[in-house]
């Protein structure tokens, strides 16, 4: 029996305010990621099934939809999502979700609606595992199995760079990257992998 607890703390006091709790249900298997949206409001789950599920913190219910590639115009392959994060509160984006998948799809989605928003395309065979959204909702970083984290401007939806090992002078990754965050500094980015 696999279980989801998905908890929220408020204060130093550590109290509980919500718990969601799933189980018994085989879809509800290896849940990846988890992300609750700006408002704490709702929380999102990216699952090995290939799909994203969001619930309503505040009753434990499961919106009414399920967030899967077919939605978005990709094929139906059920390669996991890996990787999800909301869009900083305020602005046009407000309740946009973004998911990464092991397909190399990065897909918005209006988290409340279930609407596919708009996909981007990574070059096939390019796994992604990691994703990230600077504070101000203009960039967003992708990294994955070929070792490159992918830079995209929001507005565009286009690529703008590609960090990548160039030898001794340009460190980089050479291996998967399993992690990237934006800090407060505009001009830094943090990554992880097996390297």
């Amino acid at each position: 029996n696999e279980k989801l607890n998905v908890e929220y703390f408020e204060g130093s006091r550590k109290k509980l305010l919500h718990k969601i709790s799933i189980q018994g249900d085989p879809k509800f298997k290896e849940i990846l990621c988890v992300r609750f949206d700006p408002t704490d409001k709702y929380c999102a789950a990216a699952f090995a099934d290939g799909s994203a599920r969001v619930f309503n913190v505040n009753t434990g219910n499961m919106l009414p939809f399920s967030l899967t590639p077919s939605l978005a115009g990709l094929e139906e392959k059920k390669m996991p999502v890996s990787c999800l994060r909301w869009f900083p509160q305020g602005g046009k984006n407000t309740n946009i979700l973004v998911t990464t998948s092991i397909d190399g799809s990065i897909c918005h989605w209006n988290g409340i609606s279930g609407k596919s928003l708009h996909t981007i395309r990574i070059p096939k065979g390019v796994d992604l595992f990691s994703l990230d959204i600077n504070r101000s909702g203009q960039l967003i970083a992708a990294g994955g199995k070929d070792h490159i984290i992918r830079l995209y401007d929001e507005n565009t939806k286009d690529m703008i760079s590609e960090l990548k090992s160039g030898g001794q002078n340009f460190p980089g990754h050479d291996n998967r990257i399993f992690s990237v965050k934006f800090t407060d500094n505009p001009d830094i980015l943090i990554s992880g992998g097996w390297d």
